[in-house]
């Protein structure tokens, strides 16, 4: 963590009363307290989603194509 975000995340803590580990804990807790058996399989990223930014959906010659509005 930058210094920068620790001013920012000190800041916060000190205006909402609290402290930056409870905000933390706060943030993640649907992670760290949800899935302590099992994940459910909704969750899990299937192969089909990990070829979203493969090379089939890229440019040949590996520059970005910008999209025209």
């Amino acid at each position: 963590m930058s210094e920068k975000q620790f001013r920012s995340l000190s800041n916060y803590s000190k205006a909402r009363k609290t402290t930056i580990l409870k905000l933390i804990k706060k943030s993640i807790d649907k992670y760290i307290n949800g899935y302590d058996i099992q994940v459910p399989k909704q969750y899990y990223v299937s192969e089909r989603q990990l070829d979203l930014f493969g090379d089939s959906s890229s440019d040949q010659s590996g520059s970005i194509v910008a999209e025209k509005s």
